[in-house]
């Protein structure tokens, strides 16, 4: 592979070496999403327009931007938080004395086309958001407000490298610091926005009363593959000029890719295979195991998609008066998220956990969102009552 001179961490982004690299690892974590890959393209290229509209204001380029804000935007609201970093940044440069018009036209244009590609959903937006604000009322949703909750879910990602998870993270967060300092001269704006997102998201998180979720943070993706090709160009180059053979960096970098590649597979492997949570199989168990006479029923968060999608016909268990109404008779129960229920339903969760038995659980891609399904059936309630 052919990636051009490298001088220390002398880095180009064009660098077609590092291209490669990047589009290689992004691939294949991609390859097993949909709507998320289409945001998160749209931000990197908002991102790009960004650093050339300042760096040379058109008109042409900041209606370009526009579009691509309210792409995102329209694929997946979350960008709005990365967006509030690139707001951020034009503040600092036009602080500092550059104040062209331009970039506040790209703004507003882009502000303006959001609002219109939403405006029939207005009153559905402020109402989940209100919800979403107001959700945290019990001490297990409260916990998903907690940034450190975000990390342990992004850091548990690498489970799938057994006893080497700890040397992948290791290893991850050497490169991207190697490619943060070799971008940052050649991209400083780009590098801005990309460090900034992060607290600035967590700050409107926080301050809006949202859960903490992996997701918001997922349109940063790109930068880190990105900072990790970087990294691994420099750290190939130090290596060569380290051992003194310089003619070695190209056959270092193929080596390191390989490596990348094959840790990735790993994780492609297990996100394509499996589905982010399995109703499916919930369904399919309980299908074929369940009685005329049964009842199939769900709680907390597994209900939404059952009674929305998968099952509308199951009633849901709201209160712990909606458990009692089922004594007498077979009861299926299908849960997901056991710890992290609306308040007044813990109780109801905990009586369900004790006195139920645990038929199956069906493990997904998404981080402590396991189905489970419950069942008790009338004889046990008779024996309860006789003891």
């Amino acid at each position: 592979m052919k990636t051009g001179p490298h001088t220390g961490y002398d880095v180009s982004l064009l660098d077609p070496g590092i291209a490669l690299i990047e589009a290689l690892l992004l691939g294949l974590l991609l390859m097993w999403l949909k709507r998320r890959r289409l945001a998160a393209t749209a931000v990197v290229l908002a991102t790009l327009l960004l650093a050339r509209g300042l760096r040379n204001p058109r008109l042409g380029t900041w209606t370009g931007y526009a579009v691509c804000v309210a792409a995102a935007m329209y694929t997946h609201l979350s960008a709005g938080f990365f967006f509030a970093a690139h707001a951020l940044v034009y503040v600092v440069v036009w602080l500092r004395g550059q104040r062209d018009w331009r970039p506040v036209y790209g703004f507003v244009l882009g502000g303006l086309l959001t609002m219109l590609l939403h405006l029939p959903l207005y009153a559905q937006v402020l109402k989940a958001m209100n919800v979403v604000s107001s959700g945290k009322t019990s001490s297990a949703m409260a916990e998903w407000v907690n940034p450190l909750r975000t990390l342990r879910e992004i850091t548990a990602s690498l489970d799938s490298f057994g006893p080497l998870a700890p040397l992948a993270l290791g290893g991850a967060l050497l490169l991207v610091g190697l490619g943060i300092n070799a971008m940052r001269r050649r991209a400083p704006v780009i590098v801005a926005v990309y460090l900034l997102s992060i607290p600035v998201a967590l700050a409107l998180l926080v301050a809006l009363d949202f859960r903490i979720w992996p997701r918001y943070f997922f349109v940063d993706i790109g930068f880190v593959f990105l900072c990790v090709a970087a990294g691994a160009v420099a750290l190939a180059d130090w290596l060569a000029a380290r051992i003194g053979r310089p003619n070695l960096a190209n056959a270092l970098l193929v080596a390191g890719t390989l490596v990348m590649v094959a840790a990735s597979s790993l994780l492609l492997v297990r996100n394509y295979a499996r589905p982010k949570q399995d109703f499916a199989g919930a369904l399919a168990l309980i299908a074929a195991q369940r009685a005329p006479d049964d009842v199939a029923t769900s709680i907390g968060l597994a209900s939404a998609p059952l009674k929305s999608y998968l099952a509308p016909g199951w009633p849901v268990i709201a209160t712990e008066a909606d458990l009692n109404a089922l004594e007498g008779r077979r009861v299926w129960i299908v849960t997901a998220f056991d710890d992290h229920v609306l308040a007044g339903q813990e109780a109801t969760m905990a009586r369900i956990a004790r006195e139920y038995n645990l038929a199956a659980s069906f493990d997904g891609t998404l981080g402590g969102g396991t189905v489970k399904v419950y069942r008790k059936t009338a004889e046990a309630e008779l024996k309860e009552t006789s003891r």
